[in-house]
């Protein structure tokens, strides 16, 4: 291995201790200042006729002309002011923030199903928003925010979202190798993340 290859290896393994401890022991207030009621996992579910039913309501909220129309304004470079800007006031790393939105959802709101609903009912999916945050997940962040579960087509409510939820699993775990475990729901999908992010976190600077 050549002394540049050797540079780069430890500069990953650099960057990946970085990410692990940059924000142990830090505790942040995220409480919304207008607290709104919203509604629970369940009751999504109830009032559209189950799961599939909430997926398909998900789907048509996101290709209905008036969303369509406001996510034309969304680019990525603006996309990427709110990763930061989320990320600054959680007091999360951007890259760990800006790596997990596009490794998840390559910045739309509906993710790798954007152009198939059927897709996403076979799958049982109700991830929304560009942090891909399923329903029953999102009841753990409705405290803390101003919008429901549905609300997440919009960029900066998807993006927020996200960043509340590292906060929430940062306070509980400490570590990013955790957390990123605990948001992708394996640990292979946490590792699948880790690499994601050492690869392209450095692209939200």
């Amino acid at each position: 291995m050549t002394g540049s290859e050797l540079l780069g290896v430890g500069l990953i393994v650099l960057s990946a201790m970085v990410l692990m401890k940059s924000v142990s022991n830090v505790k942040v207030n995220y409480m919304p200042s207008t607290p709104l009621k919203k509604t629970t996992h369940s009751e999504r579910l109830s009032a559209h006729g189950g799961l599939a039913g909430y997926i398909k309501f998900l789907y048509d909220l996101y290709h209905s002309q008036q969303v369509q129309s406001e996510l034309v304004f969304w680019t990525p470079d603006r996309i990427k002011a709110e990763i930061k800007k989320s990320a600054d006031a959680m007091r999360i790393p951007p890259e760990v923030l800006y790596g997990i939105i596009k490794h998840e959802s390559g910045l739309r709101p509906v993710g790798i199903y954007a152009d198939s609903v059927e897709k996403a009912v076979q799958a049982n999916s109700s991830a929304f928003g560009v942090g891909q945050i399923v329903s029953k997940t999102f009841d753990s962040i409705s405290p803390y925010v101003d919008f429901d579960h549905w609300d997440l087509w919009r960029p900066d409510r998807g993006v927020l979202a996200a960043a509340v939820l590292l906060r929430i699993l940062y306070d509980k775990y400490g570590d990013t190798e955790t957390v990123l475990r605990k948001y992708a729901g394996t640990l292979q999908g946490g590792q699948r993340l880790l690499s994601y992010i050492q690869a392209h976190g450095p692209e939200v600077a």
